[in-house]
Formats: structure tokens, sequence, C-alpha cells
């Protein structure tokens, strides 16, 4: 366990990361307890293979010493990388080695390859490790504002190509993309620059247009980034569910938005009846064909939730009141509707399912 406010404890830690870039894995990294926060700890587990004599030996074509040999060696491997990505992780363990002329080096190749890099999910993939970088540049003293130059480059590019990178896209592109602009979101939230989140947010704005073109997974996820960013009201978010739910909509595709807006986290339905009442009585009024057919993505974004979250939830629409949700999606013209209590006892079982939901009281 290194605190790197030592000086030997530091020592430990650059020595671990420059042997990793030869290719000499004496210490594999482990996560930092909660106990222990902030970026001045590293947790290190240690064992010494035999064969390491042999990869020091080999490691001397590249320097005399191992500071001069991880050097020449992040450069040789950055040149050759195919992808944005893999020069980035470079960059990083670069950096925590604290190796300044291999730093130098590797933005160099950096800049070139990211110049010429006409994929915007290289980009958007290489983005996280460089904020990293520049958030943790200071605990290791590295010079970050040619790096931090790279990133508002690359973030200009992402914002500009996305809108068409994101449309006519199939189901496996879709999935793949999001979890690519949840990456890049998470990134710019860490990077705390105010004018790239405000760009960030009207690229996202682009995405949730109904008439885009954009995967019904992408736009349901860029309107829940958006809601929880407070760009946009509940209100707002209200109206989108209510068009995403339309009967106008195939059910298949109303699914994939659900998927999108609520993957990771059902907290929006337990503050928000009307949005709660909206899905409610989108799964009453399907077909059974229909319902089949969403069923596994239904269950598929409920598993995401926390089981605090799912509980929560099944609780909620056991009480769940018939009253009208103020759109034409009406689930009655305001009387009170006679409940026929044996008929929706046959419900619960399907829809405990849905929501993740093990056991529960049967005569409830």
């Amino acid at each position: 366990d290194l605190d790197l406010r030592k000086p030997i404890h530091m020592q430990r830690s650059l020595l671990f990361h420059r042997l990793l870039l030869l290719q000499i894995a004496w210490g594999t990294k482990g996560s930092v307890s909660s106990s222990k926060k902030g970026s001045f700890h590293e947790v290190w587990q240690i064992e010494w293979d035999p064969t390491f004599e042999i990869n020091l030996v080999e490691g001397g074509v590249w320097g005399t010493t191992v500071e001069d040999a991880a050097s020449a060696r992040a450069i040789n491997d950055a040149i050759v990388a195919e992808r944005l990505a893999d020069v980035t992780n470079i960059l990083e363990l670069t950096s925590l080695a604290a190796l300044p002329k291999a730093v130098a080096g590797v933005v160099n190749v950096l800049q070139e390859k990211s110049a010429l890099s006409a994929d915007v999910t290289h980009l958007m993939d290489a983005l996280p490790q460089l904020v990293g970088v520049i958030k943790y540049g200071s605990v290791r003293n590295t010079d970050t504002e040619l790096i931090t130059h790279i990133v508002d480059g690359m973030v200009a590019r992402i914002f500009i190509a996305l809108p068409g990178a994101c449309s006519s896209l199939n189901d496996d592109a879709a999935t793949d993309m999001l979890a690519k602009i949840s990456m890049v979101d998470r990134a710019l939230f860490q990077l705390e620059k105010d004018k790239h989140l405000e760009q960030w947010r009207e690229t996202l704005s682009q995405l949730v247009r109904d008439d885009s073109g954009v995967h019904s997974l992408l736009r349901g996820r860029g309107m829940r980034l958006l809601f929880d960013s407070g760009y946009l009201d509940r209100k707002a978010v209200e109206n989108a569910m209510f068009r995403a739910l339309s009967q106008a909509n195939e059910p298949d595709k109303a699914a994939s938005w659900l998927e999108g807006f609520l993957s990771g986290s059902g907290t929006v339905l337990l503050y928000d009846d009307r949005l709660l009442k909206m899905l409610d009585q989108w799964v009453s009024e399907m077909s059974d064909e229909h319902f089949t057919a969403v069923l596994p993505l239904l269950r598929r974004t409920t598993s995401t939730f926390e089981f605090g979250e799912r509980r929560k939830l099944g609780e909620k629409v056991k009480t769940l009141s018939t009253v009208s949700t103020g759109t034409s999606m009406q689930v009655s013209s305001g009387e009170e509707r006679m409940i026929n209590r044996e008929r929706a006892k046959k419900v619960l079982p399907t829809l405990l399912t849905i929501l993740g939901i093990k056991g529960g009281d049967k005569n409830e």
C-alpha cells in the first residue's frame, strides 16, 4: 500500500510503472480501499518471476537504465500502435511512470495520429485516458498543457462528427455507441470545462430529436443524460417519453428508447409518478404478442437497477393510482375505477419478473 506523498513510496510506484512499459509485470495494480480516497494512494500485489531476469536482459536493447529503456520502448510502441486508444494507454503509463521525454514523444505521436483519424469512435475511445492524464498529472508533476490542447481539438471533432456517426445504426452498433457516449459524458464531467459541457449538451440535443434518424436506444440515452445534467426539465422528459411510447411507434423501438433512458438507474421513475404511469399504461395496453417480444428488453433494462430500486418500484407499482397523466394517454377520465383484485393478482407474477423482484406476498 503506497502513499505517493512519501518519497520512497513514489519511487517504488515509478519503478513498477516503468517495468510495465518494458512488459515486465513485477507488480499488479489493485483497487484502493474506500477509506483511502484521492489520487495519493496505490495498492500493488508484487510477485517475482525468475523469467523476469531474461526480460530485463532483453529490455537492455532499449537503454542501459530502466528509465531510459522504458522511455524508448514507450515511444516505439506508440509509433507502431494501430489504435488511438492504445497510444493513450501508453501515454497514461508514461505519465504515471514520470518519464518526461517519453511523455513528449508519445504526445507528438498522439497528435499526429489523432489528426489523421477519421473515425469518431477512435477519438471517443481515447478521450477518457487523456482526461485521466490531465487530472492526475499534478501528482506526477507532468506538464499537461500540450495534452489539454490535444483534448480540446479531439472534443471539438467528436461534437461535429457524432450526430452523423449515430445515424442508421443497427442494434449491435447502437449498443456499442451507447457505451462510448456514456464514457465521453463521464470524461467531460471529470474534465470540468463549462464550454465543453455546454457544447456536449447541444450535441446530445441533436441526437434526441424525433427526426434525427438516430437509433431509439441512443435517443433515450441522450435524453437521460440531458435530464440528469439539468439541461432539460421534467416536463420535456415527460413529453419525450409520451412520444416514444405512443402507439404510433413499434413496441420494440419504444422498448429500446426505454432501455437507453433507464439503463443503469431507475431512480427517475421513483420520483416522477407521471413517467411511471405512462410506462405502466404502455405495458398494460400492449398486445400479448408485442409484450412477449419486448419482455427480454424490459427485463434487461430493469436488471441494471440496484436491488433497492427494483424493490421500491415494485412497491410503488402496487399502489399506483389510476389518475390522469395530463396528456392524451390517460388512465381514466377522473372517476375512480373499480378494481378486480382477482384479475390483478394474475398480473403480479409477470410484473415482478419485469422488475426483477423475487418472491413477494401473494395476498398483496
